[in-house]
């Protein structure tokens, strides 16, 4: 069976409790909890005469009726449609103005009210800590969803978004769950669909062959089994359907170090080093050393194939040429007060090892990943993961990445993980944006102190 590695959620009524105070859905809210209340009270100036229960039939009716019109679509969805056909219903004309201004107090109502159900933040936090990609898939428009993901303060647990307004359809129609999938990069046997709706999200999940979670906070199916996977009114339960666990983390921080180009003076160094040693095309020794830093061919032959025949005098030749740059000791000495540290790097461990002991430096790590010494390489995100299965009582969001490579802060970002790049004139930029930027390692002790200080 595939391993899952993917998750669609639904938001409203799933995540949040948008719902809970909407005409629509509050059965049990007492009339003045109701956002459609609070905006009638704002329009009574304008509606003079019209009373409470008029207003909420017309303001109904003109629901029922912009859905039928543009049923399947964003704009079935749209509070301006709804309130301006309101209006037209109560017999008074075109007034944009009223309808900007009542459609803005509507959603800040919304907002205002809107928190997240008990156990999601520690669900979506436990998603990310196990490598799994996220998409909200929902009906309503994108400015509106984005308000509530900004207002919930979950934008970094969730990877993409899927509304209606882009795929072209509402929920269950299979054009918002085939635009997740391809934005996930991931086969519909690979995720599963977490929703509230029997009638959309798991609808959705079913008609694309996908499992679902149907999650009910005010029981309204528990006495209904429908096409849903699995069932339940406790978000907590969501990890034992995915086969996960959620954590309890102690307050240690942890900061993950390169070597090349972040520790030394020199940037991406190695090729430069070999090919004045070898006296060779660059080219074919950076393919060769590729091979080799991945596994491919053992050490021996790696030298070999370069025309080398003295590998202890190569090995002298590396060490020599390694720079480490000036304060890094002492540097060191300070993070290891307050910082779990590990060096993870791509370097060759039989050169690495030798090079950090002659230099002073392997004292101060708790662990070294040299490359060879994972079945992953840089950028791959399940390296990262592999560097947290170590140390499974520290937070991920208490992990830090320096590098100088973009990439690779990227694959750690996905964890969760603070990332500062230490630039140099060999970066390789890409789209990705780190959380801080520096010249070198050394600037970075004043971010690390900033960021302790801000979450104290």
């Amino acid at each position: 069976m595939p391993k899952l590695r993917g998750v669609l959620l639904d938001l409203d009524g799933t995540l949040a409790n948008t719902e809970d105070y909407l005409f629509l859905y509050a059965k049990n809210q007492k009339v003045e909890n109701l956002v459609e209340y609070k905006l009638y009270e704002y329009l009574r100036p304008i509606l003079k005469v019209i009373s409470w229960e008029e207003f909420i039939e017309l303001y109904s009716r003109a629901m029922k009726e912009i859905k039928a019109e543009l049923v399947g679509t964003a704009a079935a969805h749209s509070r301006y449609l709804y309130l301006q056909k309101t209006l037209e219903l109560c017999g008074i004309n075109f007034v944009p103005d009223i309808i900007q201004r009542g459609t803005d107090f509507y959603f800040d109502e919304v907002l205002r009210r809107t928190t997240l159900y008990p156990g999601v933040i520690e669900v979506l936090k436990a998603l990310k800590y196990n490598q799994l990609k996220t998409c909200m898939v929902t009906d309503m428009p994108v400015d509106a969803q984005i308000k509530k993901i900004r207002k919930l303060g979950i934008m970094k647990y969730i990877d993409y978004l899927v509304t209606s307004e882009e795929a072209g359809a509402d929920k269950p129609h299979q054009e918002q769950g085939l635009l997740a999938l391809t934005k996930l990069h991931l086969r519909q046997e690979e995720v599963i669909m977490i929703g509230n709706n029997p009638k959309t999200d798991v609808e959705l999940a079913y008609r694309l062959g996908i499992k679902s979670i149907l999650f009910d906070p005010r029981g309204l199916y528990k006495n209904k089994k429908g096409k849903e996977t699995h069932y339940t009114q406790d978000f907590l339960d969501v990890p034992k359907f995915l086969g996960i666990t959620l954590q309890k983390f102690s307050r240690k921080k942890l900061l993950i170090i390169d070597f090349v180009g972040t520790l030394t003076n020199e940037k991406q160094m190695i090729a430069d080093i070999l090919c004045a040693f070898v006296h060779k095309d660059s080219a074919l020794v950076s393919a060769e050393y590729q091979l080799f830093r991945q596994g491919q061919i053992t050490e021996p032959e790696f030298w070999y194939r370069l025309g080398v025949g003295d590998i202890k005098k190569a090995h002298r030749a590396i060490d020599a040429a390694v720079t480490i740059r000036s304060s890094v000791v002492a540097l060191l000495t300070r993070l290891k007060k307050r910082f779990t540290l590990v060096l993870l790097t791509d370097f060759p461990g039989q050169w690495g090892r030798e090079i950090m002991k002659n230099r002073g430096i392997a004292k101060h790590f708790s662990l070294m990943i040299f490359g060879g010494d994972s079945q992953f390489t840089k950028p791959d995100s399940r390296l990262f993961g592999y560097v947290l299965s170590k140390f499974p009582d520290i937070n991920p969001e208490n992990a830090t990445i320096i590098d100088d490579t973009p990439a690779a802060l990227a694959s750690g970002r996905d964890l969760l993980m603070q990332t500062i790049l230490v630039e140099n004139e060999k970066t390789i930029h890409t789209v990705f944006v780190p959380d801080s930027v520096v010249k070198n390692i050394l600037e970075a002790e004043k971010i690390l102190e900033k960021s302790e200080k801000l979450n104290e």
